[in-house]
């Protein structure tokens, strides 16, 4: 029963799309999974007992330390931005780190949920660049430029078109 449950775990850890870790209240790894492994090119039993210094440049394993000891002096769970280096260059995590305890209360380890969103990020500075080209040209373009409503109301307007109706401002207009 113990190995089957054991097993309907591993795989329920190794089919999810996050990188997922356990450490113990020292920062030596005792697990992880799958996803962990592809992403740092590291087996579970290489990485068994081994640090945070041990695998990542000095600034980046400072920051995950930093981290995981506010969840462990404080015993509760917390959500963090963390960047770590990969083959194709910096990625910037959610992470999600929690405290264990064992059946008496005490904390034993740290497990950690890494949720990638470096695309969600790139998406949205591509997005706000977008969004400034557009104000940008509306904004600084010669020809009238405007948005109303069904019925007529202006909701936006373009300082050209302020000036060719007269106004001094896009608010007075």
């Amino acid at each position: 029963e113990l190995r089957d449950s054991e097993g309907k775990l591993r795989a329920i850890l190794d089919n999810s799309p996050n990188l997922v870790f356990l450490k113990d209240t020292q920062g030596r790894y005792l697990h992880i999974n799958r996803q962990f492994e592809r992403a740092f090119h590291i087996s579970r039993e290489a990485i068994a007992g081994k640090t945070d210094k041990d695998l990542f440049p000095a600034e980046q394993a400072e920051a995950f330390r930093i981290n995981d000891l506010k969840v462990l002096q404080a015993g509760v769970p917390l959500e963090c931005e963390e960047v770590a280096l990969q083959d194709d260059g910096p990625h910037t995590s959610i992470v999600s780190k929690f405290p264990l305890f064992d059946g008496e209360g005490n904390l034993y380890a740290l497990c950690g949920i890494t949720t990638d969103i470096t695309q969600r990020k790139a998406m949205g500075k591509a997005l706000r660049q977008a969004e400034e080209k557009y104000r940008d040209i509306f904004n600084n373009a010669v020809e009238g430029i405007f948005q109303t409503t069904p019925g007529g109301r202006f909701l936006s307007a373009n300082p050209a078109l302020a000036r060719m109706c007269g106004y001094a401002s896009t608010e007075e207009m």
